[in-house]
């Protein structure tokens, strides 16, 4: 007879494995001291911001107070002018001079008379204006980012 093979089977539960999890560290909270530095970087930034633009209107207010100044100087200055000419005497001038200074009229071959084109006065006047707004223009920019 012959022999009978036995068949073996092996029978073992397969069980699945589950990953493995990866223990996750919650985040730290920043210390407080850390939270107390960038409060009060972010203060003092914010003061130093607020500050430049006191110092900024208070010079514009300087600056406008200052013009208003300059255009009354310049209203008075004129009158003063037309007042003089008002009451200049030309004629007690020359007697003064001729007396009391020694000085006498020009002859006719002292006087030398010259041509002056009155248009390149007009354009250099003009040209001076547009140089004197480009400056004002540049400084108000450099004087806006110091």
């Amino acid at each position: 007879m012959p022999l009978r093979q036995e068949e073996y089977f092996w029978e073992e539960e397969v069980v699945a494995q589950q990953p493995t999890k990866t223990k996750v560290k919650p985040k730290q909270k920043p210390k407080l001291r850390t939270k107390v530095f960038l409060g009060v970087l972010t203060f003092a930034i914010a003061l130093s911001i607020v500050y430049r633009y006191a110092m900024v209107n208070k010079l514009n207010t300087e600056v406008i107070a200052l013009k208003n100044d300059l255009e009354e100087i310049n209203m008075l200055n004129a009158q003063l002018k037309l007042n003089a000419e008002k009451n200049i005497n030309y004629e007690e001038i020359e007697k003064y001079a001729i007396q009391n200074l020694g000085m006498q009229k020009a002859q006719a071959y002292q006087v030398e008379y010259i041509n002056i084109d009155k248009e390149d006065i007009v354009n250099n006047t003009v040209t001076n204006e547009n140089k004197n707004k480009l400056k004002e223009v540049i400084l108000s920019i450099v004087e806006f980012f110091n």
